[in-house]
């Protein structure tokens, strides 16, 4: 029944050109600006030479075109406003035709067109533009800022997928190496999911940490709505953040309608002197959320108020590397939960076991008031990967699981 009603609203979305599209980039039927997406109805003759659209996007993103309801062949075309052809999709017969790229703001043409041995069809023809760049800020101060996919596909964003989005921390020119891998690592571990990266490094990559923490609200509120814009709904959205990341994790959902799936919060750094940031609170707005400290860079405070926090041994406490070692442990962790044959360790933290019903074994706050458990790392390979895990059960006993 759900899924009839769907198709019955997917087809009432359908709607036709406002006027015929003209048969040139002169005569282009203009679309006007794309956000989201667009559906529309239409059909080429025998005597049609193309359709021509004309349509411009104020940031950059992802566009995505598709046509479907083929019953003769036709072509797609995207060119620029320059009328550089920028994308083709020329397959055969009636089968559906996709281009899909990443584009600069401003304006662009399609092309809508006869294949080889084309016979009169209609066609329906979806465009979506997600627009994953944009701006924070006021005046001559502000900062790019983009939520794109991890694995650098321009492919359309799913609203009805499960959403993980990785939050870097300060000082991140660029997409840091530990972030790629834990970005591959999530990805691997649920193929049905979308992996994207909010990538705020131009605001983070300041001389001092205070300068990055005060855009954490700003760049928080932008994420938020982003996803909203794209109609991903607060129970499909999993927010993993390192450092400062964290701080920006627990800024979005606090600004979600319902807060968000899960949390995961990675060596979280929360309290920088001077700044007006309080109530940090992971478990608050979120149904399930967890916490790792390795370094003398988190903030255990914060870390402790996840449903779940704990310990992480990775090398000495006062290391910046240490701060980021606590990234490729847990990515280490989320990859070996992927396979066959996951260490005992790592199941223990499979993504899709992080749930509040979930039976989970560790006794609360059990070393140090404050956490459930201490993993231990080795490296291996050029890579940090559980040894041990050690925690107290709900009796009260000592529990070593050695990976």
């Amino acid at each position: 029944m759900i899924e009839q009603l769907e198709s019955r609203v997917l087809l009432s979305a359908w709607a036709t050109f406002s006027s015929d599209p003209g048969g040139s980039s002169a005569a282009a039927l203009e679309l006007g600006s794309l956000s989201g997406i667009r559906r529309y109805t239409d059909s080429l003759s025998t005597n049609d030479r193309a359709d021509y659209l004309k349509f411009s996007v104020a940031n950059r993103g992802n566009i995505n075109i598709t046509l479907t309801g083929l019953r003769g062949n036709i072509d797609v075309q995207l060119f620029n406003s320059n009328n550089q052809l920028l994308a083709t999709s020329d397959n055969g017969g009636t089968r559906a035709e996709r281009i899909s790229r990443f584009i600069n703001n401003g304006s662009y043409f399609i092309r809508i067109y006869p294949g080889k041995g084309f016979k009169s069809s209609a066609y329906r023809i979806a465009l979506q533009a997600d627009l994953n760049w944009g701006k924070v800020g006021t005046g001559n101060n502000q900062k790019d800022v983009s939520l794109v996919f991890a694995n650098d596909s321009s492919q359309a964003i799913n609203r009805k997928k499960e959403t993980w989005v990785l939050i870097h921390g300060w000082e991140a020119p660029g997409r840091p190496i530990a972030l790629t891998r834990l970005a591959d690592s999530v990805d691997r571990n649920s193929k049905s999911d979308q992996v994207l990266i909010l990538d705020w490094s131009d605001a983070a990559s300041t001389t001092n940490v205070f300068d990055a923490a005060m855009w954490a609200p700003a760049v928080a509120q932008w994420a938020t709505d982003k996803l909203k814009s794209w109609g991903i709904s607060s129970s499909k959205i999993n927010l993993m953040g390192h450092s400062l990341g964290g701080l920006v994790a627990d800024q979005m959902s606090s600004r979600i309608n319902g807060g968000v799936n899960k949390i995961v919060a990675l060596d979280p750094a929360t309290d920088i002197p001077g700044t007006s940031f309080s109530g940090v609170d992971f478990s608050a707005d979120s149904r399930y959320s967890l916490a790792f400290v390795g370094s003398n860079y988190a903030t255990p405070s914060a870390a402790a108020t996840a449903d779940e926090s704990f310990q992480m041994n990775v090398g000495p406490k006062d290391s910046l590397i240490t701060h980021s070692n606590v990234v490729d442990l847990f990515a280490s962790m989320v990859l070996s939960s992927t396979g066959k044959r996951p260490d005992a360790v790592s199941k223990l933290f499979d993504l899709d076991k992080l749930t509040p019903d979930a039976s989970r074994p560790f006794a609360k706050n059990a070393f140090n008031g404050t956490y459930e458990g201490i993993v231990d790392g080795q490296l291996k390979g050029g890579a940090w990967w559980p040894s041990k895990l050690t925690y107290k059960n709900k009796a009260g006993k000592t529990v070593v699981v050695n990976a």
